[in-house]
């Protein structure tokens, strides 16, 4: 894997590079790009946001900056034009069915992240605002390869056979999950929109965990009390979105830690690598520490064996 490496730019929009151009092409591209970010219609499909809305987009907008500086990555400023929400009204049967099991979506080419009506409550969209972010914030980038194909990087994944196919996707969407979870973690509580829902999560899960001592609630992302038809209260706890991604990485990381306890203080700081990466761009760190660990070419197996290949309609 060719190394991609964060040239610290100041950064105006989610492509960070175009390589394997002139630096005069890849200004003009990269401020082509620049124009569709800053220019953010209200589309057909789109509903208008609430002013709470606005405020929790402005409030992850700082907090992520400072979250993305931490793992060596340049932030990008959002502002609540960059993020778009359905209208479920307007949305097609089609596309409701197509985007059923999705919280959200991010697209390079259009500079936006959108944001699907379900689940209804503030603090699972906060939850899918966050996610889609990391990955605006991701180094993002286009490169002409050298069978003179363009392909594109965005974060862990490398798109690639005219983007019929993205590498590493699990590996991607599995570190992009667990800092979500962190980031909810250590931020969300002090965000005044979703202070009253964080809290109520943390008082369930005190009142579930005097019933079920034994049982681990840290992967509970949501929480609520819901009334039955039989007029009792049960609680309603959701986790985290993504296990099988986020387990994926979870289990690399453990194996990698475990056989390199001599090197490292905790899976946390192997972890760490591997969301270096995909803020960077800079894969070398985190291929070296594959391949030390599980022997030559584990870095190719594992991007094969995290590939997604695509449907034509999904290209």
């Amino acid at each position: 894997m060719e190394k991609i490496t964060n040239t610290q730019k100041k950064r105006e929009s989610a492509i960070t590079e175009i390589v394997g151009v002139s630096a005069e092409i890849e200004h003009e591209l990269l401020e082509n790009i620049k124009r569709i970010f800053d220019a953010q219609p209200l589309y057909k499909y789109e509903r208008p946001k609430t002013s709470e809305e606005k405020l929790l987009i402005a409030d992850l907008n700082g907090r992520m900056q400072e979250f993305v500086r931490r793992f060596g990555g340049s932030p990008i400023s959002l502002i609540s034009d960059h993020i778009h929400f359905f209208d479920e009204e307007k949305m097609t049967l089609e596309i409701k069915e197509k985007l059923k099991d999705s919280g959200g979506f991010f697209s390079n080419d259009s500079q936006e992240i959108w944001i699907l009506p379900w689940p209804k409550n503030l603090l699972r969209r906060a939850q899918n605002i966050a996610h889609e972010m990391i990955h605006f914030n991701s180094w993002n980038s286009y490169i002409k390869s050298l069978d003179k194909a363009t392909v594109k990087t965005g974060g862990f994944t490398v798109s690639i056979k005219g983007n019929k196919e993205r590498i590493f996707e699990t590996v991607d969407e599995g570190i992009v999950a667990t800092l979500v979870k962190l980031f909810d973690q250590e931020f969300f509580r002090d965000i005044s929109v979703l202070k009253s829902q964080v809290q109520e999560r943390q008082d369930i899960i005190e009142a579930v965990k005097q019933q079920n001592p034994e049982t681990d609630y840290s992967d509970v992302g949501y929480a609520q009390i819901k009334r039955l038809e039989s007029g009792e209260d049960e609680a309603d706890l959701q986790w985290y979105p993504q296990s099988d991604d986020r387990k994926y990485i979870s289990i690399l990381v453990e194996e990698i830690y475990e056989k390199n306890k001599l090197q490292f203080s905790s899976p946390r700081e192997v972890f760490d690598i591997f969301a270096r990466t995909i803020f960077t761009g800079d894969f070398k760190p985190v291929a070296q520490l594959i391949e030390k660990t599980f022997g030559s070419g584990a870095f190719k197996r594992i991007a094969e064996e995290t590939k997604k290949v695509f449907k034509t309609s999904e290209i």
